[in-house]
């Protein structure tokens, strides 16, 4: 459930983050690696993005093919921003605790202050 909701989540992600136009293209980026797996049969998906993405933009023979290529050209692409603000609701907190008052005593009053601390104060005895 955790692995599905992380899936999720990043696939929401991603598609705020990218433009629709994009998000379009990989199809075109499919086709272009069966392409490329039709004539080289070894080519692994990693070395496909790696010749494509990692390498700059290499003029071949299929330049055209791989500017098609989601995220290989930088469109100028303008951002809306909406922001939604909802009007606060005034929340009623009535709490219900009841408060009692008990007299605590904390020492006798009859009783200087410093014989409470005079026992304490004195060296160890053997």
């Amino acid at each position: 459930m955790r692995k599905v909701t992380a899936i999720l989540f990043l696939f929401v992600v991603m598609l705020s983050m990218m433009h629709i136009a994009e998000f379009f293209k990989i199809n075109n980026f499919i086709k272009h690696y069966t392409e490329h797996k039709l004539t080289e049969q070894q080519m692994t998906l990693w070395e496909f993005i790696t010749l494509h993405y990692m390498n700059g933009d290499v003029e071949d023979a299929d330049y055209k093919q791989d500017m098609q290529l989601p995220f290989k050209e930088l469109a100028n692409h303008g951002n809306i921003n909406i922001t939604l603000d909802q009007p606060r609701q005034a929340i009623n907190i009535k709490p219900n605790i009841e408060i009692t008052f008990r007299k605590f005593l904390h020492r006798n009053l009859s009783i200087p202050a410093n014989f409470y601390t005079t026992n304490i104060w004195q060296p160890p005895r053997a």
